[in-house]
């Protein structure tokens, strides 16, 4: 079995906002379980350089699609909603690198990932993340793989991202035959198709081009679901660095600044409930939205009992 070093997309583009870290347990009861389901990706017109003929989100990629959100609920992260552009988008460039047989991020028209995704009606900062690899079809091993890889896990991680795109292409006269492209980006860009905390699906048949994997003589390793990366060309972690730090949880959370998470924290913010930023001082908007919200009496709480400076 042969892959090509799994690359994330260069530093995103400054000026991301931040989402709202939130509890675990609020998303959890709110997360739906999607099944071996797929949906119809929403017709899109592209910007440019941006056509794609398949639109059809297959069951794969509805299962990275749940993998993903279901791992940033585990981190406290707000899920993210599926993008028809950022679909458009990775579709295109999944099909690009098959058909062309290259793999980076930069395409053959010379864009880079956030040019690409902005000619595909994408907004604000972006993230991308592209992977290969003859044994890659299912959505747990190419997710297994970027979760393994420092910078992709950075990307996949990033509170400030809202929207994701998913696509995979197999080209069986490729030399990885399998490519897979996630973009990402900080703006909702309105044309939202599933995903979040509150997404309704209709099943409809899964893309029928999407050929079943079969051995090829010349993989004989057994599949495994972290293949090891075997091109020298493997970049580091800091190619792709994760967004710039912002102070921790329990830092944001104490708010009245005596060095601990307390009552007296989510009181304060508890009293300034639905007002905006200002008159609520700017230190009890936990995620910068401009008001307060029950999230932001979730992120104090989910801190609750913490030194400011354990993190």
């Amino acid at each position: 079995m042969e892959h090509p070093p799994d690359r994330p997309a260069p530093r995103p583009e400054p000026s991301r906002p931040r989402l709202r870290p939130v509890l675990t347990g609020v998303f959890a009861l709110a997360l739906i379980v999607i099944g071996a389901l797929s949906l119809p990706r929403a017709s899109v017109q592209a910007i440019s350089n941006c056509d794609v003929a398949d639109l059809t989100v297959d069951t794969a990629e509805i299962d990275f699609l749940n993998l993903l959100n279901a791992y940033r609920v585990e981190n406290a992260l707000q899920p993210l909603t599926m993008s028809a552009n950022l679909n458009r988008a990775a579709s295109w460039m999944a099909r690009d690198l098959a058909i062309n047989d290259y793999f980076d991020h930069t395409d053959l028209l010379g864009r880079s990932a956030g040019t690409r995704i902005r000619d595909c009606g994408g907004a604000g900062s972006t993230g991308e993340n592209i992977g290969a690899g003859t044994q890659r079809d299912t959505a747990q091993e190419q997710f297994d793989a970027w979760k393994a890889s420092s910078g992709h896990n950075a990307n996949m991680l990033y509170a400030g991202y809202r929207q994701m795109g998913i696509a995979r292409y197999f080209y069986q006269d490729s030399t990885y035959r399998w490519y897979w492209v996630l973009d990402l980006q900080t703006t909702d860009d309105g044309t939202n198709i599933g995903g979040g905390s509150g997404a309704t699906f209709t099943p409809t048949p899964t893309r029928t081009s999407t050929p079943t994997r079969t051995p090829t003589p010349s993989q004989t390793p057994t599949k495994t679901s972290t293949p090891t990366q075997t091109s020298t060309s493997t970049p580091t972690a800091t190619s792709t660095p994760a967004p710039t730090a912002t102070p921790c949880a329990a830092t944001r959370a104490d708010v009245d600044h005596d060095n601990f998470v307390s009552i007296l924290d989510l009181s304060a913010v508890a009293g300034a409930f639905g007002q905006a930023v200002p008159p609520a001082p700017a230190n009890f908007d936990q995620g910068n939205d401009g008001s307060i919200s029950v999230l932001d009496l979730a992120a104090v709480a989910g801190q609750f009992g913490r030194s400011a400076s354990s993190c």
